[in-house]
Parts: C-alpha cells; structure tokens; sequence
C-alpha cells in the first residue's frame, strides 16, 4: 500500500514538474516575442517583464526533471560538465572584462547643495545600455567649449531632463546633436551644447540657466521639457548650504560574493537591456494617460521632488 502511494505521488511530481517545465517555457517565449507582459487577470496582476528570474527557474526544473529520467551516476556527470562550462565562461569572462561583467553602473552624478544632485564634471562612465558617457569640465555631457565664444559662431544651448540628455543613447544620437545635423547646410558656423541631466526638473533648469549656461553667452537657449519636469519652480532650500541635496541615482554598493561572479552580472546586464529596450512593446507608462502618469509620478517620486 505504502508503495503504491510513493509510486503514485512520484507520478503527480512529474506531471507537476512537466506542468511547471511548459508554463516557464511559455513565460520565457511570450516575454522573448511580445518584450514582456504586464496585465490585469480577474483582478490578478500578472506581470512577466524579466527574462533572467523564470529562466534561473526553468533550468533548475529541467535539471530536477532529468533526474527522474537518468541514472543517478550520469546526472552527477552532467551535473559536473555543466559546473565546469561555467568556470570555463567565468574565466573567459574575467579575462575580456567586457562592461557588461560590470556589477553596477559607474556612477557619474554627485549630491550637490545647489541642483540635488549634478554630474560630476571631468567624469566618464557607462549609461543604462552601457553606452560611453563623457562629462566636460563644466558638468555638461559634451566635449569641451570655452566660455568665450570665437566670432562668427552661433551658439545654441539646451537644457533638459533625460530625453536631452540622451539616457540610453551616446552623444551623437541625442536630439541635441540632431539640431545640428538638420542645420548643417544652412552656412551657419553653429555650436550646440548638451547641458541635459537626467531627472531634472523645473527649479533644477532654472539653476542650470542661470549658474552653468549663461556663463556661456548662448545665443539662443531650448527647454527641452517632459511631462514628468513640470514640478515647483522654487527649489526646495531658502538659502545655499542648508540643504546637501541626495544624488537619486546613487546605486548600493555591496562587496557582497555573488556580486563578484562575473557570469551573473552579464547575464543580469543583458536582461536589464532587454526589459529597458522593450519597455514601449509591452506598454509602457510614458504611454499611459495623463492621468495614469502623473499618479506613476507622484508615487515613484523622491519626496523632495513631490508637488
């Protein structure tokens, strides 16, 4: 009696297994082809946006499934040739050091009493695609200018949020840089400089204009604006120095093991640049209602930056 119980229970663990081996299958192609999935079902939120989570799971299935199937021997030895294959990938990974292996993005803002937070100026690092980011001397994402314009140039400086400042995108693919491309057979001798921070806002700008840009003697100025920048027009001090300001984006830094495993970070970094590039597939919130964004504002928000 006892063994057929065992028999018929291992029976419903392997169709519970083959079961869970087509959903994760399943999840895994739907988010492949449609970029990822976020809907309402019967009042059930399902959301499948990530490549990385269901497949770590779906390889563990496969794994407990083919233990059922192979001798115990062989499923040691397959064991064993995978674990070597990933030393194998990690070595080889160590050795090429590409930025993807990198455990966090570097860091090229700081706090500042002033704006909240600003790029750090001479600075260079990796975006959110690991696109190259150069910071100039005089915290703009751009070569290098001098303040004083040569005679005959037209200069042209825009101020913006991420949009202007190219998030996701090198420099020459920025709006920014686009002005002058459309310019180019107009025999204007023509500079435009990117002064673009992701995330500012309206007092933010202001700061900007007034303290970095007009230093510069622009000829012309441009506000590129977002819904989500039209916050207070104050900021959110009296008096410089009675505020240090918070740099958002500053991301934990843990000198934790798994953050050392090179294998992990390219595999998250690739699935990070998956859900990023694929974000307006599955609809994102820029694509929402007003309404709906400025509910997705206000809640995701630093408190400081709340209307």
């Amino acid at each position: 009696m006892i063994l057929k119980l065992q028999v018929a229970l291992l029976k419903i663990l392997k169709v519970c297994l083959d079961i869970s081996i087509l959903i994760y299958l399943a999840i895994l192609l739907i988010t492949l082809l449609t970029g990822g999935v976020e809907t309402n079902i019967l009042g059930f939120e399902f959301k499948a946006t990530s490549l990385r989570s269901p497949f770590y799971v779906f390889c563990l299935l496969v794994l407990i499934r083919l233990a059922f199937i192979i001798e115990l021997k062989n499923f040691f030895l397959l064991i064993g040739s995978i674990l070597c294959c990933l030393i194998a990938l990690e070595i080889f990974l160590r050795l090429w050091n590409p930025p993807l292996a990198k455990p966090t993005i570097h860091q090229i803002y700081r706090a500042s009493p002033v704006f909240g937070y600003e790029l750090i100026p001479g600075e260079k690092g990796l975006g959110v695609l690991r696109n190259t980011i150069i910071i100039n001397s005089a915290g703009f994402r751009d070569k290098e200018y001098p303040k004083e314009k040569e005679s005959g140039i037209y200069r042209i400086m825009v101020i913006g949020d991420s949009f202007t400042f190219g998030m996701g995108v090198n420099l020459e693919d920025t709006y920014v840089k686009g002005i002058k491309k459309l310019l180019q057979n107009e025999n204007i001798n023509l500079e435009v400089i990117n002064c673009g921070v992701t995330g500012y806002v309206m007092w933010q700008n202001y700061e900007v204009l007034k303290r970095k840009v007009l230093p510069y003697k622009p000829d012309l100025v441009i506000l590129g604006i977002f819904l989500n920048d039209i916050y207070r027009s104050k900021p959110p001090y009296k008096k410089i120095n009675e505020w240090k300001g918070s740099n958002i984006f500053k991301e934990k830094q843990s000198n934790g093991f798994k953050n050392k495993i090179y294998i992990r970070n390219y595999i998250k970094n690739l699935d990070r640049i998956f859900g990023f590039r694929n974000r307006y597939r599955r609809g994102h919130n820029y694509l929402k209602t007003i309404e709906d964004r400025k509910k997705y504002i206000i809640k995701s928000s630093p408190s400081w930056l709340k209307i």
